[in-house]
């Protein structure tokens, strides 16, 4: 019996070598919590949408990445165990609920609900409440009688009367609810906020014994008031125009962009066809001018003050100026850079590629455009103040790698650049990342302080990576750790590995990682690695020269900090020698000092196998492809893949089939 070795499918590279986050059961981390992963989930792509935008506009920025789920992905893919916190929009179907109860339960998770069914869910108590949304006053914190958007909840005071009574009666101090197991888990319940005219109460929080928490917001806080329309008179004949305000549920409704009825509910307008529908809050001045910007702040302070994450001051996402590219390296080698790449230039001197043009400037007299996200001009012979050449080759010993280059202070994502056939070893660095890349449809966080480049190898047919280029992400990941415990008094420092190409400090906080994609002819393929290690910025999790500070405190040593270009430039002589090792045939040797700095000897994993079974087995190693080795039942030994989705590789391993 066989086991077919997995075969890498160059074109699919960000596919199989999706993004993990978390660490393996058996060491997950402690000091860094969870991911800065956010999810967004709503049945209605509008209010995704708009709770993601709302998000990225108060968060502070390159910290977190936001990432909206469907339904089958809420259902199938590992978040649980990969994010921060959980943000829904609306009702959810009761298989999703099923999931949201084990993630509250037993995850300890962060979950914040805006209008959502998942309140009479958690609280049984209010199930028999009446549920209607309203325009109505608002009090909470600092703000004071502002209108909001808000969901109202009320209970009738007895089947004969017409009137209601406070659902705050109805709400308990504390809950217990039952996990899978049947057993149950205690949460403190507690409110905060209310509709002034209903007294229903604008959050609810639910915190559990163990620190998890679950808000549920009545105020409507993701809906932008531009997005909401108005059903009623517009010309303002209903006496009650702003005091009885109901949602119409008389719609049949193809997103979740909220219908509110302008008039009284006796209001004989309210079923006349020539009222005018479809006006904006704005049209009726029903609400303040500064509605956006309330709600917003609102947002902002149940973030901070229920989740502790981190929002910024300045509400914007104006991307920053971007700035011209420098080309670096011997003049010789320009030179002949420029005049192999003459043919593939339009007239004005322009190298258009899928998502960026790149404009190479020549003298003077050649006219520099203005830099934008889709037009990046290079500057063939100036000097760049912010990334010194002398620096970076002074320690630079490779042959091909990092001998040619762009360094460009601001742009959209160097991978962005390298996505066409340039010259073998041709690099681009950045400072900042406006759309940093990912693995798949992820986002690369590219906060100020953090060293990033991509990278281009060319493969020959002859090359020992051929078939397996995929096994250069763990050579570059590898050079990352050896360029830092290489450098003089940095040995003690802790830098690991975890599969396939994530980078730890102190076995439990990401501080980087590395990304590839490829593009293959007949006569050879063309890899372009994408490398991104935290190196000045603490956050979001730690830094190379933070350890150092550390180390330094620690020992009395005087360490010195690494600079982008001391850093970039080492980390390329370790991974040119790896590179050589392999083409050698020594691999084995290059896959034993993997094994030296990685997290995973005998970690349990679950994957599943070819005919839909689940089996636990241990990891063992990688093969030459660089697909996790592992041994199952009966000491079978096989390898391993991962099966595609965006959080844990170890939550999605595959077997492949056995002949």
């Amino acid at each position: 019996m066989t086991v077919d070795q997995p075969i890498i499918q160059c074109q699919k590279m960000q596919e199989i070598t999706t993004k993990l986050d978390n660490i393996l059961t058996n060491s997950k981390p402690a000091s860094s919590g969870k991911p800065p992963n956010i999810v967004v989930y709503s049945e209605f792509q509008s209010s995704a949408l708009c709770l993601r935008e709302t998000l990225l506009l108060v968060l502070e920025k390159q910290r977190y990445t936001v990432y909206i789920l469907n339904a089958n992905q809420m259902l199938t893919a590992p978040w649980l165990n990969n994010v921060c916190l959980l943000v829904i929009a609306g009702d959810v179907s009761p298989d999703i609920t099923n999931r949201l109860k084990s993630y509250v339960i037993e995850g300890n998770g962060r979950l914040l609900c805006f209008g959502s069914n998942l309140l009479e869910v958690f609280v049984p108590e209010l199930s028999n409440a009446e549920v209607e949304d309203e325009i109505g006053t608002f009090t909470y914190s600092k703000w004071e009688h502002v209108e909001l958007f808000h969901r109202v909840l009320k209970y009738r005071s007895s089947i004969e009367q017409d009137g209601f009574n406070s659902i705050t009666n109805h709400i308990p101090n504390k809950i217990s609810l039952p996990n899978a197991k049947n057993q149950l888990s205690n949460f403190d319940v507690t409110t905060t906020g209310q509709e002034e005219n209903s007294q229903t109460p604008s959050f609810i929080l639910l915190t559990s014994n163990s620190g998890g928490k679950t808000l549920f917001s009545n105020a409507h806080l993701e809906i932008d008031a531009a997005n909401v329309q108005l059903k009623g008179n517009s010309s303002g004949n209903c006496k009650n125009f702003k005091n009885n305000i109901a949602l119409s549920k008389n719609q049949t409704r193809t997103d979740n962009i909220p219908r509110v009825c302008i008039s009284s509910d006796s209001c004989k307008n309210q079923s006349d066809p020539s009222v005018n529908h479809g006006d904006t809050f704005e049209n009726h001045n029903v609400l303040s001018k500064n509605y956006n910007e309330i709600r917003i702040d609102i947002f902002a302070d149940l973030l901070q003050k229920h989740f502790g994450l981190l929002c910024c001051g300045e509400r914007s996402i104006i991307e920053p100026d971007y700035t011209v590219g420098f080309l670096f390296g011997d003049p010789a080698c320009k030179r002949k850079f420029l005049q192999d790449l003459s043919s593939r230039l339009s007239d004005n001197g322009v190298l258009k590629l899928k998502k960026i043009s790149v404009k190479f400037c020549v003298g003077e007299m050649d006219v520099t455009p203005t830099p934008s996200p889709t037009l990046l001009p290079v500057l063939v012979d100036d000097e760049c103040s912010e990334f010194s050449e002398r620096l970076f080759f002074e320690e630079l010993r490779t042959r091909r790698l990092g001998r040619l280059g762009v360094f460009c202070k601001v742009m959209t994502s160097s991978m962005h650049v390298v996505d066409t056939r340039l010259v073998d070893g041709f690099i681009v660095v950045p400072r900042s990342l406006t759309r940093g890349v990912g693995r798949g449809e992820n986002v690369w966080l590219s906060p100020d302080g953090c060293a990033l480049f991509s990278l281009q190898i060319h493969v020959t047919s002859e090359s020992q990576f051929q078939g397996r280029l995929g096994f250069l992400q763990h050579c570059v990941t590898l050079a990352a750790v050896l360029c830092v415990r290489a450098l003089p008094g940095c040995q003690q420092l802790i830098v690991n590995l975890k599969w396939p190409n994530d980078i730890y400090a102190d076995k439990t906080m990401k501080i980087g990682g590395a990304i590839a994609s490829s593009i293959v002819s007949s006569r050879d393929a063309v890899c372009n690695l994408g490398v991104g290690v935290n190196l000045f910025n603490r956050l979001p999790t730690t830094c190379i020269n933070d350890m150092i500070d550390a180390l330094n405190a620690r020992n009395g040593s005087r360490v010195q900090h690494l600079t982008l270009e001391k850093f970039v430039a080492i980390l390329l002589n370790q991974f040119e020698q790896l590179i050589d090792m392999v083409e050698a045939g020594r691999i084995d040797e290059v896959i034993e000092l993997y094994y030296k700095h990685w997290l995973h000897s005998g970690s349990k994993v679950t994957v599943q196998t070819a005919d839909g079974r689940e089996e636990q087995v241990t990891i063992v190693g990688i093969d030459k492809c660089g697909f996790l080795k592992v041994v199952g039942a009966n000491n079978r030994q096989f390898s391993v893949h991962p099966d595609g989705n965006s959080f844990d590789m170890m939550s999605g391993l595959i077997a492949p089939k056995v002949h």
